[in-house]
């Protein structure tokens, strides 16, 4: 199999061409002599083709798959673009890509193994390209990761280290590599995550924490905790829509904890509203990597979420309301 297949590869006798177009035109292949159409039922030709979505704020976002030279850049060739539910028209390498589109790639050996495919891109179907884990491997794996968790809750060492020892044994005895994890690691919301803290550090030192809780002390005209609460919540339900939801968690942490000194109760019921506000992003099929997996797969519009979006986050909003207070009492 040559895939993804070059412009100059010459073809010969007996060659196997899979293409992409419109089906309706096959007829005009009988024109051309030496190419004929047939039925193959084997699944070796779809082998190699892996379904990806386009991330909102990836590189190739509008931009050409021909301006962007697709093939070399990423080891693959596209074989069709699905756009929701709208019908995409023209050749394919005039497209321009957009934030949501599912394509069909035809990938190389090699397609895995570049670092911007996760940063253009969100896996959404593929074949597994690494090779697995034995079944023996992976017990072997699961008994470590559970001693690091038993170690942690024994106090004998800290989760954190007990999982860089685990990482650290598994790239000793080859169950991965130092490429792999610097493949899969999450660069971009590191920096993120790092900003959002240092940002709430900032809040928290300069006593501006202090004044957003007299803030909402203010906009609570009674004065209750459960009111400051309430506020608390929607006001990181508002951020983890807009940003992040690791980044919403930093920034508003220290705004409970600054409430909860103000009305001299237990942090607790404020700690975890931020928990729970910061994990609400049910509106738009960009708030979350789930939400955008499915957003051209079901082939849904921005309105199906904030459709199917609005009564889950009133309904998980009164949920967090009311039972934190009762789980986690003042």
């Amino acid at each position: 199999m040559i895939s993804p297949v070059s412009p100059n590869e010459p073809l010969e006798a007996n060659d196997t061409l899979v293409f992409s177009g419109d089906i309706n035109s096959t007829s005009l292949i009988s024109h051309f002599p030496g190419l004929s159409l047939f039925a193959d039922p084997s699944a070796a030709r779809e082998s190699n083709l892996v379904d990806v979505v386009v991330t909102p704020h990836a590189m190739v976002s509008g931009k050409t798959i021909k301006s962007l030279n697709f093939r070399a850049q990423f080891g693959a060739a596209v074989v069709a673009i699905k756009r929701g539910d709208h019908r995409v028209n023209g050749g394919l390498g005039q497209i321009r890509l957009r934030g949501g589109d599912l394509l069909v790639l035809a990938v190389s050996d090699d397609f895995f193994s570049r670092s911007n495919v996760n940063q253009n891109f969100v896996v959404v179907g593929n074949r597994e390209q690494n090779a697995s884990l034995t079944r023996r491997q992976s017990v072997l794996f699961c008994i470590g990761a559970l001693a690091a968790l038993a170690a942690s809750l024994l106090d004998i060492l800290p989760l954190f280290k007990g999982l860089i020892v685990l990482l650290a044994i598994a790239v000793a005895t080859r169950l991965t590599s130092i490429h792999e994890l610097r493949r899969r690691f999450p660069f971009e919301l590191v920096l993120v995550v790092g900003a959002a803290l240092g940002l709430a550090q900032a809040i928290s030192q300069t006593g501006l924490a202090e004044n957003i809780a007299g803030g909402i002390l203010t906009l609570g005209q009674n004065g209750s905790p459960m009111t400051a609460l309430i506020i608390l919540y929607v006001a990181t339900w508002l951020m983890t829509e807009l940003i992040t939801n690791n980044a919403a968690a930093a920034i508003a942490f220290p705004i409970g904890l600054a409430v909860a000194s103000r009305f001299n109760v237990d942090p607790m019921p404020f700690i975890m509203t931020v928990a729970f506000a910061a994990s609400a992003s049910f509106l738009s099929p960009f708030g979350y990597q789930t939400n955008l997996m499915v957003y051209s797969a079901g082939r849904y519009k921005p309105f199906d979420y904030l459709k199917a979006g609005a009564p889950l986050s009133l309904c998980y909003g009164l949920g967090v309301i009311l039972l934190v207070p009762i789980m986690f009492p003042w």
